[in-house]
């Protein structure tokens, strides 16, 4: 009976959640109300092992908070006490049943029989090879006969499709794309192409293979780190191509463009509908998948920013071409809905950031000002009417540093995080002014806000920052 009340009182709960994922509503502007400090022993209510790292940043849904772990698992914990509620694996055997899952099981022995025989058949080759070049009997006709074997296992390789999920690849990894939830599931995505949702106890509501990722990306030549957004009942996915899938059934509801970008889309209502922006700067009608505008700009790395009807484009690519050009090239557009649901796009202001090294991250607005942040740890601030750039402030703490994770403003501070796991503090402003430095662990995850809570992806594990939570 309580097992029942306790997942009773999980459904309802998550079922008034809010929709959320990547930096909560895509903005990183939280309404929350964070500690003031923190460190790895201090100010934290929980720390849960999860077994291994990833990129993506954690998102709350309702009495949960979720967080994928490398390569390909997604783990929700109890928000309030860090308990582990479940966890489910995300290879592409893992998301199929019957005949369709035995054959892929199937053909996954099969290539590591044939790897394993490739190796052994290598150490052989290169004994026999030696022992030609000495001149031992029959030496050619073994390392003839060696070289054969290997050319037809190399073919057959080469013509078995592979449906395993190969090792961890550099610091992509395969689980950086953010969880999203639309208040009633949570919706993972993977680099391997497995997308799923999953109620709030677990159970897979559905799981799709969409297929082998893309190699031609902008900027980098590995991996997949946009994450999914779901709105109206449609999961939009951006993993090969755009997408946007039946939350409930995962069905295709349509499909759009290829997508070769790192960053995410980003979320826009407009006209009582709502639509995503891309870092292609394509505005996309959630429901159908309709273009309505294009050609507002063309980012690599990073997310289009919304603040209202206004879209920033922080157009950022390589430090060389940075340099070249001076800067880094930054445009704001208004977007107006028009009669029979179309969509304007103004030009408000573009400006250049006369920065010398790109930025990884996407900026956050707040209280009228755009706050970037490069990777080696400088802030620029832009007034977000205007245009007018503001003096750049250097974050010497975190010197010498790389930023991954996006900052973020909640309960009237900016947050600023680097590789190491050290955040700034800042009081929002024209010139930003830094309050504290507070360590916590290595991360390329993005801070998640909620309450008097702060929840930090950091090396393998999660951890929540503020109060002990009394679980309601």
């Amino acid at each position: 009976m309580r097992r029942a009340a306790t997942l009773a009182l999980l459904l309802a709960a998550t079922a008034r959640a809010s929709p959320s994922g990547w930096r909560g509503d895509g903005s990183g502007h939280w309404t929350a109300t964070p500690p003031e400090a923190w460190s790895a022993t201090v100010g934290v209510a929980w720390s849960t092992p999860l077994g291994d790292w990833s990129n993506a940043s954690p998102v709350v849904a309702g009495p949960l908070v979720c967080a994928a772990v490398e390569p390909t698992t997604l783990v929700c914990l109890d928000r309030h006490t860090g308990e582990e509620r479940w966890r489910a694996p995300h290879d592409r055997a893992d998301v199929v049943v019957g005949a369709e899952r035995e054959a892929l099981l199937a053909r996954a022995a099969r290539l590591e029989v044939l790897e394993a025989e490739l190796a052994t058949l290598r150490t052989r080759h290169g004994a026999a090879r030696r022992a030609a070049r000495a001149g031992a009997p029959d030496a050619a006709a073994e390392l003839e006969e060696i070289s054969a074997r290997m050319n037809g296992l190399r073919k057959e390789l080469d013509a078995t499709e592979d449906p395993r999920t190969p090792p961890t690849q550099g610091m992509v990894g395969w689980s950086s794309p953010t969880p999203a939830t639309d208040g009633a599931a949570i919706f993972a995505l993977f680099a391997n192409g497995v997308v799923a949702a999953h109620e709030p106890d677990g159970r897979r509501r559905f799981a799709r293979w969409l297929g082998a990722p893309s190699p031609h990306m902008l900027g980098w030549e590995e991996g997949h780190a946009a994450s999914p957004v779901v709105r109206e009942g449609v999961l939009v996915v951006p993993f090969g191509r755009l997408r946007g899938l039946d939350a409930h059934t995962g069905e295709t509801r349509w499909e759009g463009r290829p997508w070769p970008h790192y960053g995410s889309p980003s979320a826009v209502d407009l006209g009582g509908r709502a639509h995503v922006v891309t870092p292609a700067g394509e505005l996309v009608r959630v429901a159908d998948g309709a273009v309505l505008v294009e050609g507002l700009a063309d980012m690599w790395f990073l997310s289009p920013v919304v603040a209202g009807h206004t879209v920033f484009f922080l157009e950022a690519r390589s430090d060389a071409e940075v340099r070249s050009h001076g800067g880094v090239d930054l445009k704001a557009w208004r977007l107006h809905a028009t009669d029979g649901a179309g969509v304007r796009a103004e030009l408000r202001w573009v400006t250049t950031l006369p920065a010398t090294e790109t930025f990884y991250t996407a900026p956050v607005v707040a209280d009228g000002l755009l706050h970037a942040v490069t990777h080696g740890g400088t802030v620029w601030t832009v007034d977000a009417a205007t245009g007018q750039v503001q003096a750049p402030v250097v974050l010497d703490s975190l010197r010498p540093t790389t930023i991954y994770s996006s900052p973020s403003v909640a309960g009237g501070r900016l947050f600023v995080t680097d590789e190491l796991g050290r955040t700034v503090t800042l009081t929002p402003g024209p010139t930003p002014k830094a309050v504290a430095t507070l360590p916590l662990a290595p991360t390329r995850a993005s801070l998640a806000f909620h309450g008097p809570h702060v929840y930090a992806r950091v090396a393998d594990r999660l951890v929540a920052l503020g109060p002990p939570a009394a679980t309601p």
